[in-house]
Order: structure tokens, then sequence, then C-alpha cells
């Protein structure tokens, strides 16, 4: 099967952030082939990520003109924007931005069919992205007649089912294959759609306020997943959906005067502006998706923490100064360079090759060696100490450790537990008088005592 050039450099797609980071929940990642498995419609792609393009075949048989016009709408190749329609103006748009789309250009906000939007993003509520990735495989899997084919791994593909598909499954069904406390809602949701006919979704208005009112009579469809469904469903590139993890960005470094507040609509409406303030209205869903990705856990290693200083400078040709977080202690000054087609920082230790390499040289750049750390001598006898660990692992040591589960909270709780238990048998004693029941409250006090 021969492979098809999408003609997309680095700069313009990068498929890991953008496949993985939660705007689709079919595609995976398969280390042994270095490539990604979706599905669009009753296609499964295969795309590998190469040092100046992208590239896909199909599975079953070869490509058409109608499988690459598919990918390239589904990849939105052909409109929106890349992270360079702000770094041309650095001086307007906050730092962690600047990191975030420095480390990871190339994210694009994908486009997905209305109903799979729909389903996928009301299971997403109060969820993780790799779990929501099981739901919704689980559901597909649900109907054997929508199996497309096995790839070369042995996985099963199959296409997302219909509204009429979705009708045959009972609510106990729904909670069976792992949909827990949602299978109602979806249960509802589905027959919600059935009522209003297939055209619903498909003739939905082109107003943003309007199809937002129309979304959100659905059952498990709030604010947020309705603009979840209009930024990746129907091409609204000024909404942003607001959940937790945009929230604390806004409380963080866009709206402080949100922090120690709940998110309420109001507030809500407030964010939305911020980012269109600062972004712009046409296109602040893809600035809030570079954000985002920096964000994801998978992701964050990779925007590494630096602050950088504007100025004047135009990023179009010209250099501006980067200076490593003074936590580390191998703390340097480096170059970030700006061309044309990417951001590069040089002579910075550990910058991952991700954010340094060029299209036309992704192997060239590798991380350098930290220098050497110092030993320290004894103040008593002169003799060497063990070698100072890097601070910036101590630390992550420390949050590791600060962030595990305390075995001490849980005996809290049992002890509690255990002293109401007590408590009521105290009282059931003094009713009855047992001296029998006495002596076994006796012993199970001495058994607690002893643990």
């Amino acid at each position: 099967m021969a492979w098809v050039d999408l003609c997309s450099p680095p700069h313009a797609l990068r498929l890991a952030p953008t496949l993985l980071s939660g705007m689709s929940f079919r595609w995976r990642y398969r280390e042994e082939s270095d490539s990604f498995f979706g599905v669009l419609g009753r296609t499964v792609y295969e795309l590998q990520q190469h040092a100046d393009t992208a590239k896909f075949r199909t599975l079953p048989g070869l490509a058409t003109r109608e499988d690459e016009r598919r990918l390239r709408s589904h990849l939105s190749l052909d409109r929106g924007c890349d992270s360079r329609r702000w770094l041309a103006r650095p001086a307007d748009v906050p730092a962690p931005f600047l990191r975030a789309a420095a480390a990871l250009p190339g994210v694009r906000v994908l486009s997905i069919a209305p109903l799979e939007a729909l389903v996928a993003f009301m299971g997403s509520a109060n969820n993780n992205i790799k779990r929501n990735m099981q739901m919704v495989d689980s559901l597909c899997a649900e109907f054997e007649e929508n199996w497309i084919c096995d790839d070369e791994h042995g996985t099963k593909h199959y296409s997302f089912p219909s509204v009429e598909q979705l009708m045959r499954l009972s609510e106990e069904r729904l909670w069976a294959i792992g949909w827990g406390y949602r299978a109602p809602r979806l249960y509802k949701l589905v027959r919600q759609l059935h009522e209003r006919g297939a055209q619903f979704l498909e003739d939905l208005s082109t107003r943003e306020e309007e199809a937002r009112a129309q979304l959100c009579e659905l059952c498990g469809v709030g604010r947020k997943v309705a603009d979840c469904v209009l930024l990746f469903a129907y091409g609204h590139d000024g909404c942003v959906p607001v959940d937790t993890h945009c929230f604390q960005m806004a409380q963080r470094f866009l709206l402080p005067s949100a922090r120690g507040k709940s998110l309420t609509a109001p507030l809500y409406a407030q964010i939305v502006q911020r980012f269109h303030d600062i972004f712009g209205a046409e296109f602040a869903g893809w600035a809030f998706m570079t954000l985002f990705v920096g964000e994801l856990s998978d992701f964050r290693r990779l925007v590494v923490p630096i602050s950088i200083d504007c100025g004047d400078a135009q990023l179009k040709g010209e250099e501006i100064a980067l200076t490593h977080s003074s936590t580390s202690p191998h703390a340097q000054v480096g170059i970030v360079s700006v061309s044309k087609y990417w951001v590069q920082a040089e002579n910075v230790p550990g910058t991952p090759a991700l954010a340094s390499s060029p299209p036309s040289s992704p192997a060239a750049a590798t991380p350098e060696t930290p220098p050497t750390p110092r030993v320290r001598k004894s103040s008593r006898n002169g003799s060497s100490s063990a070698v100072k660990r890097d601070r910036s692992s101590h630390l992550s040591a420390k949050l590791q450790v600060a962030l595990a589960p305390r075995p001490s909270t849980k005996r809290r709780l049992w002890d509690t537990t255990t002293r109401k238990s007590l408590k009521s048998t105290e009282e059931k004693l003094k009713s009855a008088k047992s001296s029998r029941v006495s002596a076994r409250l006796v012993a199970k006090r001495v058994e607690y005592t002893n643990s």
C-alpha cells in the first residue's frame, strides 16, 4: 500500500499533539510502526510524521482522492491558522502561549462528524481522555456490522454507529460497556435525536448563539459540551470551551480576577471574551487548543520552562533573548531563532528535540548533556560528600511524595468508622446489659488497640 504525501510541514501539522489531545477519541498511536491509526467514515487511516511532512495510507486498499479530501478536511489543513499568527506579535500574548507554541507547533483543530462529536464530548464531562477513548471504542465495537478491518497489529476497527443503531442499546447495556452514570444521559440523548429527526444535526443553525441554544436543549449538554461540538464539528473557530483546565489557565495568567472564584455563567463569558481580546475572535479556539495541549501531561514535558523578553522584536527573521528558569541549577542564556517556518531554541540544555528541530533537519538537534554536578566538600574533615542532586529532579521527587496517597489519611478514615461502630455497640450493650456481649466488646477494643 503506497503512502500519500499530505505536503504539510511540521510547523503546519504535528500529528501527536493534534490527534491525541482530546479533540477526537478515535486515534491511536502504535509505537511498533511509529504511526497513528484512526477511522473516518468507513475507511481506516494510518498516518506517519516525517522530517518535513506527514504521510498517510488507507486500509484496506489504495487511497483515493476522496480519501485524501476527507482526511485533509478532518485535519483542517485547508482552513484555520497556525501559531505563527500570534508569534508575529509576541508582546500581545501571554508567555505560556509563546512557550507552548514554540515547543508544540502545528496543532490543528480537527473537524469531526456532528453525531460523533456530540456523543463523545457528552461522555467527556468529568472524564479523562484515555478513559473516554475506551468508552467510545466500546460503543463502536457493539455493532459487528460496522467492522471495517483489522490492522497489522491485530486491532479491530469499526465505523461510528448511527442514531438508529444506538437506539438498539438499552440503558443497562450502556452501563455494562463502561459508560457508567453517563449511560442514562446517552440513552435519553439518543432518543431526543431520534425524535428530532436525522436532519437535526445537519440543519443546526449557522448562528453561534442559536446553535448553542439548540444543543443545550439536549440531555447531558451544557455550554462547555456545546462549545466543543461547535468548535470541532461545525467550524466555529472562535468558540472557547471552558472546562476545568481552561478555567485554571485563565486563573493563572489570563484573568487573575477569577482566582478563588467558582466557574459561573458570567465568569465563563468573561474568560471567552478574554481569549477574544488577546487572540482575536476569529481563531480564539485555535489558540486555546495550543494552550490546552501544552497543559496535558503527555506533552507538558516538551514545554521548556523559559521566560521570554519580547521587547520590540518582530518575530520574522529576528532573534529574542531566552533565559532558562532560575529554578534549574544549569541556568543559561540562549537564543530563540524565529524564522518564517519554525521556532528553534539554541544553546539551552534540555530543550526537547520536538521543540528545537527545524523542518529540514529534525535529527540534527539533540539535547545537550548538562554540566557535571559539583562535588561539595565536608566542612569538618574536607572529605567529599555525596554529589548534589539536580534540584529539578529533587523537586519532582518531592512532588511525587506529596501527591502520593497517604496511608495515614486512610487510617484516620478507618479509625473514625471503627470508633463510630464501637460507640454504637456500647449503646446497645447499655440497653441490653449483657455481660457476654460486653466481653466481646472488650476483646474488640483490645484487638483494635493492638492493630
